[in-house]
């Protein structure tokens, strides 16, 4: 079998492909193993957010520009009601 490009990126046969993620992965080690990964502070700062924290604030920024577009459309309903006479 030959190698399959999907998407830019050359798979090979024996690579399986994920269904597509409606994120990126967060994890920057990926597959490697422990004996290889840089301790966190050891090649950059040492207040390096954890996985979990950046999901976790990913949810709250989504969750905050949810709330943002709710509090625009009330306010908006509520001028047009206001000036509509209703």
């Amino acid at each position: 079998m030959e190698a399959v490009s999907v998407q830019g990126w050359l798979i090979s046969p024996t690579t399986t492909v994920d269904a597509m993620r409606i994120f990126t992965d967060l994890n920057l080690n990926g597959r490697s193993t422990t004996r290889v990964q840089p301790k966190v502070g050891e090649w950059g700062p040492q207040m390096v957010p954890s996985t979990a924290a950046k999901k976790r604030m990913r949810l709250w920024a989504s969750l905050v520009l949810l709330a943002g577009i709710a509090a625009l459309f009330g306010v908006g309903y509520y001028f047009y009601k206001a000036l509509s006479g209703g």
